[in-house]
């Protein structure tokens, strides 16, 4: 997927809050406070010759979840991340 540099800063011009906040979830009614852990990825960008690009990851095909499936890279948060 190849994006365009300039649309995309235009786009990332303002800060978007940080966290979850507990009224944005009040629709997810089947999701409970306690099944939410930390986590985190990161959206990546390489710049090519013909603009940008995302980096992407393969999840293994041999894992209990989302076997095979395209992701962003990150996961769960993990004490030595910091």
């Amino acid at each position: 997927m190849v994006i365009d540099k300039t649309h995309l800063l235009q786009n990332f011009q303002f800060r978007l809050p940080t966290g979850y906040h507990k009224e944005s979830l009040a629709r997810l009614k089947w999701m409970k406070e306690k099944s939410l852990r930390d986590a985190a990825v990161l959206i990546g960008f390489v710049e090519r010759d013909d603009g940008l690009q995302v980096i992407l990851t393969k999840r293994a095909a041999h894992l209990r979840h989302h076997p095979g499936q395209i992701s962003f890279p990150g996961g769960k948060y993990e004490q030595e991340d910091i």
